[in-house]
C-alpha cells in the first residue's frame, strides 16, 4: 500500500478494477500474465536469497545472549529481549518462505507482528519500564503504543543538539507505519483490494497479484531484518559485549540507510505538517 490515505487509495484501486485494463490486456494478450508472474517470481527469489544467505549469522548472535540468562523462564528484561528477537526473526524466516510463494498478505502480517515484538524489546530495556515488563510476564498485552511514546521520548533526547532542541514528531512516523499495516493484520478493504487478481478481476486465488505484491513491498521484510539487527545491537551495547556489538554492526552496515541533515528534516517536516493538518 501507498503512502496516501486510505480512502485514496480504495478509490483509485477501483478506478484502475472498472477501467479494466489488465483484464482487457489479458484478453488480447492472453500469455502476458503467465510471464508477468514468472518475472515477479524470479525478482522475489533474487531478493530473499540476498537476505537467506546472511540469516545463519545473525542466528549466532542471537543465540549468543542466551548465555546471560540462567533460566528460559526467568523473568528478567534479557530473557524478554532473547525471547523477543527470537521470535521475530523466526517471523522473518517465514516472511521469505512465504514470499517464494507470493504470498504479500500473509508476509505484511509476519513483518507487522514481529515489529512489534522488537519495539517491545527495546521498551523492556529501559530500566523505567519495568512495570510494563512485570505486566508482560503476568500475561497483559502491552500496546504498541507505549512503545512508540517511549522512543519518541527516547530519540527525542537523544537527537535533541541535532535538530536544536525541536521536538520531532517520531510517534507520528512510527504511528502512521503501523497503522498502515495494521490494514493487514485487520482485514481492511484497503489491503483486501490487494488480493484481486488484476488479469481475471476475481480474487487472487494463483497468487497473480501476490508476487507482483512481494516484489513491491519486499522493502518491510528488509526492515524487519533491519529492526532485528538493531535490536542485537542495543541488547549488546546493554550487555557489555563489544564483540557481539561490532558483528551486529557489520551485518547491519550493508543496509544501513544514510540520510542527510536536510533530508531527514524534510521528512520530518512533512510528518509534522499531516499532525498539523489533522488537529481539531
Amino acid at each position: 500500500m501507498a503512502s496516501e490515505s486510505n480512502e485514496n487509495y480504495i478509490k483509485n484501486r477501483l478506478a484502475d478494477m472498472n477501467q479494466k485494463r489488465g483484464f482487457l490486456y489479458a484478453q488480447t494478450h492472453p500469455e502476458y500474465p503467465a510471464f508477468a508472474k514468472a518475472k515477479s517470481t524470479e525478482k522475489i527469489n533474487l531478493l530473499c536469497d540476498e537476505i537467506d544467505v546472511i540469516l545463519p549469522e545473525v542466528e549466532k548472535l542471537i543465540r549468543r545472549i542466551f548465555p546471560h540468562i540462567q533460566s528460559i523462564t526467568e523473568e528478567t528484561k534479557i530473557a524478554a529481549a532473547y525471547l523477543l528477537i527470537g521470535r521475530a526473526f523466526s517471523n522473518l524466516k517465514t516472511a521469505l518462505l512465504i514470499c517464494r510463494h507470493g504470498r504479500n498478505f500473509e508476509m505484511m502480517e509476519l513483518c507487522r507482528s514481529g515489529k512489534e515484538a522488537l519495539d517491545l524489546a527495546i521498551l523492556f530495556w529501559d530500566d523505567k519500564n519495568k512495570s510494563s515488563l512485570d505486566k508482560w510476564f503476568k500475561g497483559k498485552i502491552i500496546g504498541n503504543v507505549d512503545a512508540r511514546e517511549f522512543q519518541h521520548e527516547h530519540l527525542n533526547t537523544e537527537l535533541s543538539e541535532f535538530y536544536d532542541n525541536k521536538e520531532q514528531p517520531i510517534k507520528e512516523m512510527l504511528g502512521k507505519g503501523y497503522h498502515t499495516m495494521s490494514q493487514y493484520t485487520h482485514s481492511g478493504y484497503a489491503s483486501i483490494l490487494d488480493n484481486v487478481d488484476m488479469f481475471k478481476l476475481d480474487f487472487d486465488f494463483e497468487n497473480q497479484s501476490g508476487y507482483h505484491y512481494c516484489t513491491e513491498n519486499f522493502h518491510i521484510v528488509k526492515d524487519l531484518l533491519i529492526k532485528v539487527l538493531l535490536n542485537l545491537k542495543n541488547s549488546f551495547l546493554h550487555l557489555k559485549d563489544a564483540e557481539g556489538f561490532q558483528a551486529a554492526d557489520n551485518l547491519f552496515k550493508p543496509f544501513e540507510k544514510k540520510l542527510t541533515k536536510e533530508q531527514m528534516e524534510t521528512i520530518m517536516e512533512q510528518h509534522r505538517k499531516e499532525t498539523d493538518t489533522k488537529q481539531p
